[in-house]
């Protein structure tokens, strides 16, 4: 499975690369959202995008740009399986990012459990 993940905080990263490398996944890996349109654009497209939620876009005054890029996503690859993460996850913000097209929101320490549960990690 190749799977993009998208975070600002370089050693979360990093260590979900490394992780998702070791159980034989390809990783491919953005600190932004531009940086993420530009690596799906440049690959044609993943089996997954794990984003988070607060991250700035450069040139950009907002913190939420995980559901921006949820969207533009959209916009460019419309079959494209989303999860949103976030350590501050809230009802309010998975509701929204189910409705904007993300499979799931997740707080960032309920992502493994999810993916083993659906059986991307064993």
């Amino acid at each position: 499975m190749k799977i993009l993940v998208v975070d600002d905080d370089d050693s979360l990263r990093k260590a979900q690369e490394r992780l998702f490398k070791a159980h034989g996944h390809e990783v491919i890996t953005a600190p932004d959202p531009v940086m993420a349109m530009v690596e799906l654009g440049n690959c044609g497209g993943v089996d997954l995008v794990i984003t988070d939620l607060n991250m700035p876009a450069p040139n950009s005054r907002s913190y939420n740009e995980g559901l921006q890029l949820i969207t533009d996503i959209r916009k460019t690859f419309p079959e494209q399986k989303i999860i949103l993460v976030s350590g501050d996850m809230t009802d309010q913000i998975a509701v929204q990012a189910t409705a904007l097209g993300a499979e799931v929101g997740l707080p960032k320490t309920a992502l493994f459990g999810y993916l083993r549960e659906t059986g991307v990690m064993n």
